[in-house]
């Protein structure tokens, strides 16, 4: 009741102005409390900016933990897998449609979703696994996309700790900078179109073709600064 309802009932109703009355009402202070709570609640929209306060979906990633653990505890394992890609699949769609996270962080609708969505998978293919273990042929490439859906969320971690340690370096960030230069790319040519890079782009890339040695064509930016130069000599010529 302490350590598992309290905090999610806290979590979910704590946005509430009733509740933080409640919570006024006791002879307690509530100084760390909304440190505490922002700590959980402050990626998600608060109600400015004519956006809906969302604060409450903190706590219903634990509400549907418990939901889950309480599912797996009521019926067997078989059942439970049978019945858990539903609710996984309700809060899938209760993200897509809420869209909880503020616009600095919308990023993180889509990784939610992906991790959600890789449960679902990940518990159809283990259903799959335990009806066919009955005839005892169980299908290798289950077993295997089992797995890498199991390590999937591993290497998100992996990466998103690669980047921290990348991004406290120069050297770092200039990798960091050159990988998404090359992923945004490949993206507009698979979409078909083609975007001016931006100025800053333009002195990273040509940074990089004088480090590298080798750089195939010459930016605008590089055709303005020659003409520029080229105009200033002639006039100091004309000058002198």
């Amino acid at each position: 009741l302490i350590f598992i309802i309290f905090p999610i009932l806290l979590l979910l109703l704590y946005p509430m102005r009733c509740c933080q009355k409640c919570l006024g009402c006791w002879r307690v202070k509530w100084h760390a409390l909304p440190i505490f709570i922002d700590g959980f609640q402050g990626y998600y929209k608060d109600g400015t900016n004519g956006t809906r306060d969302c604060r409450y979906f903190a706590g219903v990633y634990l509400l549907v933990r418990l939901i889950l653990v309480i599912l797996f505890a009521v019926t067997n394992s078989v059942t439970f897998i049978g019945m858990a890609p539903f609710v996984l699949i309700g809060v899938a769609m209760l993200l897509a449609i809420v869209q909880p996270y503020k616009a600095e962080f919308s990023t993180y609708n889509a990784v939610d979703s992906v991790f959600i969505l890789t449960l679902v998978m990940w518990n159809v293919i283990a259903l799959v696994i335990f009806i066919s273990m009955k005839s005892l042929k169980v299908p290798v490439i289950a077993v295997i996309v089992s797995g890498l859906l199991a390590v999937l969320p591993l290497l998100y971690l992996v990466v998103i700790f690669g980047h921290w340690i990348c991004s406290c370096t120069g050297a770092g960030q200039r990798l960091v900078r050159s990988i998404k230069s090359q992923i945004g790319r490949v993206c507009r040519q698979a979409h078909g179109t083609r975007l001016e890079e931006s100025l800053p782009d333009r002195i990273f890339n040509r940074h990089l073709c004088h480090d590298d040695g080798d750089c195939p064509m010459s930016t605008n930016s590089e055709k303005f600064n020659n003409q520029a130069y080229s105009r200033v000599k002639n006039e100091e010529s004309t000058m002198l």
